[in-house]
């Protein structure tokens, strides 16, 4: 569980992908005088600006507002234990968002390499990657794992290669950045 005002940084792997759901919360209770148009005119849907109710706490002492509120939370329980959770998809998709923002590989390989039907030598991989990322080292099999996330790129170790042995078939460094790289 993560409250923050910030898009969480976090490890991402397919387990997080699988559990992470995240809400935004974007509503605002501020005093009444500093909305920025009154409570009772306010366009429906194009704000969410809320005056804040400073006695809340007062009214759910009385029995009317407390028990209103279990009916609400009851009548969702209900919900909940027929039909199972579902998630809109706006959600999903915020939570796809920020998995794949914290997936240092997915991002390493969007923005340095296509997919084509060519062989790519784990050590050209791996160079890139600790050219990129501040001199950082990556494993053999941290390439692996990235990559099965992203796609089916088979390995073969004794594919030989200048930089050595051991390949992945199905992508290539871009061509601008190989430029780049032999400039």
């Amino acid at each position: 569980f993560i409250l923050s005002n910030y898009t969480p940084k976090f490890k991402s792997d397919g387990g997080m992908a699988r559990r992470f759901i995240q809400m935004n919360f974007n509503s605002k209770f501020i005093d009444t005088g500093k909305l920025s148009c009154p409570f009772d005119q306010r366009p429906v849907k194009n704000t969410l600006e809320f005056p804040m109710d400073k006695k809340l706490s007062q009214k759910f002492q009385q029995v009317e507002n407390r028990d209103a509120f279990v009916r609400i939370i009851i009548h969702y329980a209900h919900l909940y234990y027929r039909d199972g959770l579902n998630i809109p998809a706006y959600i999903m998709d915020n939570s796809k968002e920020t998995c794949e923002i914290n997936d240092d590989f997915k991002t390493f390989f969007d923005e340095y390499f296509e997919v084509v039907d060519e062989w790519i030598s784990r050590t050209d991989i791996a160079n890139l990657w600790k050219t990129t990322m501040g001199g950082r080292p990556i494993s053999v099999l941290s390439i692996k794992d990235g990559l099965a996330k992203i796609g089916k790129f088979p390995f073969d170790r004794s594919k030989r290669f200048d930089s050595g042995c051991g390949g992945f078939y199905g992508f290539r460094i871009r061509k601008e950045i190989e430029k780049e790289i032999t400039d």
